[in-house]
């Protein structure tokens, strides 16, 4: 998968290109209905930026809802925490509006 980031966004860089980060997603654990976890691996010549990177994502039965909560785990030296934050809460907001 590919995200691309667009030219106005000067703060942002990519792990692969400057406007690019490439990555590999494969499934490790499906628990249906409550949980998936993921192995992330970036595709990027930068080594701080190497590894697997683990992601879970949990669902909750909620008032009205579902509560999603995601939680990375041992994210690459190169990934600054607070982007990764907004990069999930990113996600998630991307998943209410395709659920909603």
């Amino acid at each position: 998968m590919s995200l691309f980031y667009p030219s106005s966004a000067q703060e942002l860089r990519g792990k692969t290109s400057e406007w690019e980060d490439r990555f590999t997603v494969r499934f490790v654990e499906l628990v249906p209905p409550g949980k998936i976890v993921q192995a992330v691996t970036f595709d990027s010549a930068d080594q701080a930026f190497s590894g697997e990177m683990t992601v879970i994502w949990s669902f909750e039965i909620a008032d009205g809802g579902t509560q999603v909560t995601v939680v990375c785990k041992d994210i690459p030296s190169g990934i600054r925490l607070e982007d990764n934050e907004v990069g999930a809460q990113l996600s998630l907001e991307q998943l209410a509006k395709y659920v909603e």
